[in-house]
């Protein structure tokens, strides 16, 4: 091999299985800078985890240099979680919402081992640690967890249902893998003060919540914006698509109002329209998300509309676009430059259909009353599905099949008709 072939050879990426050590330690080092920079990682004692913990052990077949991207979702051969680990910075994001402290009990599963890794870490020698893998998955996360250091780290294969085995209860609850419906046995093993912390489908949106029990109950603690596409774990549950003409009408966590109307919306694009500009404007890099949370929880008939498929979708405004149905109209939240300033959109909402004003006053009204709120973050409280009325928290309500989120913000701002 010639001189150049070899420095080409050196050079060229590697799977993380036969890169040289020194070099992952260094790739590893970089990324913790970067976040700890950036505030995703925030606590000392996250960032001494993250440190000591050789991710690429946990990705082999992966690239070294993918593995510590923080950014990139890690393709890996384990089951549990579709083939894919979520990018490190959703992982660390979900990790110090979860506040696991010295001594405590903690169980994780949807990582490969990954995160029962941090976590041994965080909690010490007197905490312990349960990685819950899914059927055929634990022998491969033993394996790793053994190979990368931690084999007190016990590998047990539990469903949605029944103990854990030997570790009830527990502190910290750490899902890696988003779900749309948090399982009740999920609060059942944790203690009485434990958390719960996971990534979760509400309305087609994925947010990472850390949730405390109360009781019967979970409640949240902190909830933000997962920008990482989790593979759709709602498909069970819908979304129920629904195309009319050019159009296509996405729904999460409900069907379509009223279906047999849809017919007369096929020509409704090309059809007069109404437009409001809220004046409710938004500077990047703040997040669009509480925003179509807050549509979400209040409009009856939420969803998100876009171009059927076939259909050229580069028309004068970007598509997919939130978007609130109601009977045979519809109305569609869109954006332009403010004219303040460049750096800066208004929020404005234009609507088609016969009842086209009705509806885009509607969805107009309920953008003006989140920029009331805006920065008050949403509580969202978990209750079972057969809880009583009188025992129902005041909120804007989404039933799943064993469970009903309800979502609450400051009574101050209400959005008019919307709930």
């Amino acid at each position: 091999m010639t001189d150049d072939a070899a420095a080409s050879a050196d050079d060229s990426p590697s799977p993380a299985g036969s890169r040289d050590e020194a070099w992952a330690e260094a790739l590893l080092d970089d990324v913790v800078d970067l976040l700890r920079l950036g505030e995703t990682i925030r606590s000392d004692a996250v960032e001494r985890a993250v440190r000591a913990v050789p991710r690429h052990r946990f990705a082999s077949e992966t690239l070294v240099e993918e593995v510590y991207d923080p950014y990139v979702a890690v393709p890996v051969a384990a089951a549990e979680h579709g083939g894919t680990l979520a990018p490190l910075s959703i992982q660390i994001m979900l990790l110090e919402e979860a506040g696991i402290a010295p001594r405590a009990r903690v169980g994780e599963c949807g990582s490969g081992g990954y995160a029962a890794a941090l976590a041994r870490e965080l909690v010490g020698p007197r905490g312990e640690v349960v990685s819950i893998a899914a059927p055929g998955g634990t022998d491969r996360v033993n394996r790793l967890l053994t190979e990368a250091g931690y084999d007190d780290v016990r590998v047990v294969h539990a469903g949605t249902e029944g103990p854990v085995p030997g570790l009830e209860p527990l502190d910290v609850l750490l899902i890696n893998e988003s779900v749309w419906e948090v399982p009740p046995e999920w609060g059942r093993w944790l203690a009485a003060d434990g958390r719960l912390v996971l990534p979760l489908q509400i309305k087609g949106l994925t947010l990472a919540i850390a949730f405390d029990r109360a009781g019967d109950r979970l409640v949240s603690t902190s909830v933000q914006h997962c920008d990482y596409a989790f593979p759709d774990s709602a498909a069970a549950h819908g979304p129920v698509f629904v195309g009319v003409g050019d159009l296509a009408f996405r729904f999460d966590d409900e069907g379509p109002l009223q279906p047999q109307k849809l017919h007369r919306l096929g020509r409704a694009p090309s059809a007069e329209r109404a437009e409001i500009w809220t004046g409710v404007h938004m500077v990047p890099p703040e997040s669009v998300v509480p925003l179509l949370l807050y549509l979400a929880a209040h409009l009856p008939g939420f969803c998100t509309m876009t171009a059927a498929p076939g259909v050229d979708d580069h028309g004068p405004e970007e598509l997919p676009v939130p978007a609130v149905l109601v009977g045979a109209s519809f109305a569609g939240l869109v954006m332009r430059p403010a004219a303040e300033s460049a750096e800066s959109f208004e929020f404005g909402v234009q609507g088609f259909g016969p009842e086209r004003q009705e509806v885009t006053g509607l969805m107009a009204s309920c953008v003006r009353a989140w920029n009331e709120l805006r920065h008050t973050a949403p509580r969202i409280t978990i209750v079972p599905a057969d809880t009583p009325e009188d025992r129902m928290p005041a909120g804007q309500v989404i039933e799943k099949v064993h469970s009903t989120v309800v979502l609450s913000w400051s009574p101050a701002a209400r959005c008019p008709q919307g709930g």
